[in-house]
């Protein structure tokens, strides 16, 4: 199984990227999230099984931000996401690095 964190600003679109990939759907209603969410995706690729646990972390911009360093911990990987017409967005994913 392979831990992939998705982070990001809040409100840029994590949950929905998530939930698209995963369950292929999508809600147009804004729920934030709390904490941490997880789904998990099972590829088939070129006859492997490959199983992904993908953590829909809380925005880097809010109170919670803090608790995201425990969810990242042991992660294979990270998908970034930012919203192009609010610059803060990118400009924060700079700051996730650390």
């Amino acid at each position: 199984m392979f831990k992939i964190i998705v982070i990001g600003n809040s409100a840029v679109g994590k949950t929905s990227i998530v939930n698209r990939f995963v369950g292929d759907r999508f809600d147009s209603n804004y729920k934030a999230t709390i904490a941490a969410d997880f789904q998990v995706k099972i590829l088939n690729i070129q006859g492997n099984e490959i199983r992904l646990q993908i953590w829909d972390l809380v925005g880097m911009d809010t109170t919670f931000a803090g608790v995201n360093r425990s969810f990242c911990r042991n992660a294979s990987g990270a998908i970034l996401v930012a919203d192009i017409t609010e610059p803060q967005s990118i400009e924060a994913c700079a700051e996730w690095k650390t």
